[in-house]
C-alpha cells in the first residue's frame, strides 16, 4: 500500500495560556506540532517558534525558536518541498528550511526574499498569501502590487527571477484586481 504523505494545516488562531503580545499561527502537522510567531518582548524582533502539541496542550517552556526577524508579525505560512515560507505582510517572505526526515521546519539559515523599489525583479510591497507550486516556484500574493513568481532556478534580483502579474484593463486574462488574497 502507498503510504500517506504528511502534510501541514494552518490556522490562525490566538493561543491561550502564553503571555504578553503574541500572535500566532498555528501549523498543525500529523505530528502534532504548533509554528507561529510571538512578539518578542524589549526588542523590535518577532521569533518564529514551534512547539510539539502533547494532547492539545501547549507548553511555552517549549517552544523552540527557529529565528528572529525584524517584523510587526509573520504571517501566511505554508509549507513548501523543502521550506516553511512565510510573509510579514510587510516587504519580505521569508523562509526556513525544512528538515527532510521529519517534514517540519528547523532552525537555520533564513532565506529573505525583500521588495526593492529600485529592481523590478523582486517582489512587490505588501505580501499577504503564498503558494510554492510543483515546480518549485513560489507564489506571492500581494496588497496592491499583484501577483509575483518567484522563479527558483534564477538568482533572485537578476532579470527573470520574478515574474509579476499586474491588473491590466485592455488583457482580460489579467488578475482582476492588484489586491490578490
Amino acid at each position: 500500500s502507498k503510504r500517506r504523505k504528511e502534510s501541514m494545516q494552518f490556522f490562525n488562531t490566538p493561543v491561550p495560556g502564553i503571555g504578553g503580545a503574541c500572535s500566532y499561527t498555528v501549523a498543525r502537522t500529523n505530528k502534532r506540532y504548533l509554528i507561529g510567531s510571538r512578539s518578542n518582548q524589549g526588542s523590535s524582533l518577532t521569533d518564529i517558534v514551534a512547539a510539539p502539541l502533547e494532547n492539545d496542550i501547549i507548553e511555552p517552556a517549549h517552544f523552540q525558536i527557529l529565528a528572529s526577524v525584524k517584523v510587526q508579525a509573520a504571517t501566511s505560512f505554508t509549507a513548501g518541498k523543502k521550506m516553511l515560507w512565510f510573509t510579514d505582510a510587510g516587504s519580505s517572505v521569508f523562509g526556513l528550511p525544512m528538515d527532510p526526515k521529519t517534514g517540519l521546519p528547523m532552525p537555520g539559515p533564513l532565506h529573505v526574499y525583500s521588495n526593492d523599489v529600485n529592481n523590478v525583479n523582486t517582489i512587490a510591497n505588501r505580501p499577504i498569501n503564498l503558494f510554492e507550486d510543483p515546480a518549485g516556484n513560489l507564489w506571492v500574493a500581494t496588497k496592491g502590487g499583484g501577483i509575483c513568481k518567484i522563479v527558483m532556478s534564477i538568482p533572485y534580483g537578476k532579470k527573470g527571477s520574478v515574474i509579476r502579474y499586474k491588473h491590466d484593463n485592455n488583457n482580460p486574462d489579467s488578475p482582476g484586481n492588484d489586491i490578490v488574497w
